[in-house]
C-alpha cells in the first residue's frame, strides 16, 4: 500500500517545508523527483493517485465523499423501498471556491491516469465509515483506505477493491459480481464473515491477513477446555478473524496454500464453539493436536516442538538407563542424543533397550516422531 507519510521525509531533501501543501508540491515537481526515487514503473502513479487528495480541493471532495455515503444510508433508512441502497455517485457533486464540480471534473485536475465508464475515487480515505446494505455500483476503489470500517451486507457490482486498505474492518456478508475485484486487499487485523470469493475475483496474489500466533491457539483451546461455555472475545486482537469465508475456482498453487490456511483456521474456531458438546478427553485430545502438530506452517514451532519432545524422552531414558545396554556410562546429553536417533528413526545401536520398560519408551519416542 502506498502510504504518504512515507515520502514526507524524502520531499523535504527537495524543498519541501511544512507548511506547504503536499499535493501542490508534489504535482509541481512530479517530474524532477520521480526520475530520483522510483526504481519501479508506475509508482509515481499510485503516489499521484493518493496525494491528490490531499489537496485543498480535494480535502474538500474527500469530506463531501464520505457525506454522500453516509446521507445516501440515512435517506433509505427513511424510506425503506428497497433492501440495498443503491451508491453509484451519479447525483454527485461538490462546491469548491463557488465552483461546482463532480468526481470526472475533480479527477480531470490532476496529472494522473483517468478512467471512463466507472467512477474514479482510487487512492481515497474512508476510515472509519460504515457502508451498510448498500449496492456499490461501478466504483474504482482500488489503493483506497477502508482502515477501522464498518463493511456489511453489501454487493460489489462493476466495483474495484484493488489493493484497497480494510485494516481493523469488518469485511461481512459481501456479494462480489463476477465484474469486481479485490486483489492485493489489506486485511490486517480484519473480521470477515459470511464472503465468498472467486479465484477470479482476488486475482493471483494473497492478500495480505495477520496469521493466528501459535500461543494465542493454546491459550484459546486451554481456556475452552476448562470453561467450554465462555465466549471467545477477538476485540483488540492481531490476527485476521476468519468466519463462513469461502474461495472458489482457486487455481494458482500460492492461493491453494492461502485456502488452506482459511480452511485450517475455520475448523479450528468451529472445533472450539463446538467445545461443550465435546467430552473432557477429546478437549484434551484436541489440544495436544494443536501442540504436537505443526501451527499451520511454522518452522520456529515445529522444531521447538521437536526440541521438547526430545528433551522429555531425554530425561525419561536418563532417569530409566538401567533398562538401557551401552558401551559406556550415560549422561543426560547421552539419552537426549538416543531419544534423537530414535525420534528421527535412524537407530545406530550404539545404546539398546534391554527389558520392557526401555522397549516401550523407545515404541513411544518412534511414534512421536512420526
Amino acid at each position: 500500500m502506498t502510504k504518504i507519510e512515507n515520502y514526507i521525509k524524502i520531499f523535504k531533501k527537495y524543498g519541501f517545508t511544512e507548511d506547504q501543501n503536499i499535493s501542490d508540491f508534489w504535482f509541481k515537481n512530479m517530474d524532477k523527483i520521480s526520475k530520483n526515487i522510483f526504481n519501479i514503473s508506475g509508482e509515481e502513479g499510485l503516489l499521484s493517485l493518493k496525494i491528490r487528495w490531499a489537496s485543498e480541493i480535494g480535502k474538500v471532495c474527500q469530506k463531501e465523499v464520505y457525506d454522500y455515503i453516509v446521507k445516501k444510508q440515512l435517506q433509505k433508512n427513511r424510506s425503506r423501498i428497497d433492501f440495498y441502497t443503491e451508491i453509484d455517485f451519479n447525483d454527485f457533486s461538490f462546491y469548491y471556491n463557488e465552483k461546482q464540480y463532480d468526481l470526472k471534473t475533480f479527477a480531470m485536475l490532476f496529472k494522473t491516469s483517468h478512467v471512463s465508464g466507472i467512477t474514479d475515487l482510487r487512492g481515497i480515505n474512508l476510515d472509519g465509515i460504515s457502508i451498510n446494505s448498500c449496492k456499490i455500483k461501478r466504483c474504482f476503489f482500488a489503493e483506497a483506505s477502508f482502515k477501522n470500517a464498518n463493511f456489511q451486507q453489501n454487493r460489489l457490482i462493476h466495483t474495484n477493491l484493488i489493493k484497497a486498505d480494510f485494516t481493523n474492518s469488518r469485511f461481512v456478508a459481501i456479494i462480489v459480481d463476477e465484474n469486481s475485484y479485490l486483489n492485493g486487499i489489506n486485511f490486517n487485523g480484519a473480521f470477515i464473515n459470511a464472503v465468498e470469493m472467486s479465484g477470479k475475483s482476488i486475482g493471483n496474489s494473497i492478500f495480505p491477513f495477520n496469521e493466528v500466533s501459535y500461543f494465542t491457539l493454546i491459550k484459546d483451546t486451554v481456556t475452552k477446555i476448562f470453561q467450554p461455555s465462555k465466549r471467545i472475545l477477538f476485540r483488540d486482537r492481531k490476527e485476521t478473524i476468519f468466519s463462513g469465508l469461502t474461495i472458489t475456482d482457486i487455481k494458482k498453487t500460492q492461493l491453494k496454500r492461502l485456502q488452506q490456511y482459511i480452511d485450517w483456521y475455520q475448523n479450528i474456531y468451529d472445533n472450539l464453539y463446538n467445545f461443550q458438546n465435546k467430552s473432557i478427553i477429546k478437549r484434551v485430545f484436541f489440544l495436544f493436536s494443536i501442540l504436537f502438530t505443526k501451527h499451520w506452517s511454522s518452522l520456529v514451532v515445529l522444531s521447538l516442538n521437536v526440541f521438547i519432545i526430545n528433551l522429555f524422552f531425554g530425561i525419561i531414558m536418563f532417569w530409566t538407563k538401567s533398562s538401557f545396554d551401552s558401551q559406556y556410562p550415560l549422561s543426560i546429553f547421552d539419552t537426549f542424543y538416543q531419544s534423537i536417533v530414535t525420534f528421527s528413526s535412524l537407530g545406530f545401536g550404539d545404546i539398546v533397550p534391554i527389558n520392557s520398560l526401555g522397549q516401550i519408551i523407545v515404541i513411544l519416542n518412534v511414534i512421536s516422531g512420526y
